[in-house]
């Protein structure tokens, strides 16, 4: 969520390295120890993310996001 969170509003790559690192590490109780088979994982959602190969419930929180975000920078002005 974090990546595709960052993607959609900044059109940035979330640092995938990072997030790796989070989850195998003691910051998650070293919650999956493999981080070749983490990092391979966020590499290829961050790419379904890029590409909007996404899923019906990540396409509803999009549309809600964007268009809220879109609606608030309208009425700055």
């Amino acid at each position: 969520m974090s990546m595709a969170v960052y993607w959609w509003l900044n059109k940035q790559e979330y640092s995938t390295k990072f997030i790796t690192h989070q989850f195998t590490s003691s910051n998650y109780y070293w919650m999956f120890p493999f981080r070749s088979i983490v990092e391979r994982v966020f590499e290829r959602e961050l790419k379904k993310i890029k590409e909007d190969d996404i899923p019906t419930e990540l396409r509803n929180i999009k549309n809600v996001l964007t268009s809220s975000v879109a609606s608030v920078y309208n009425n700055l002005s």
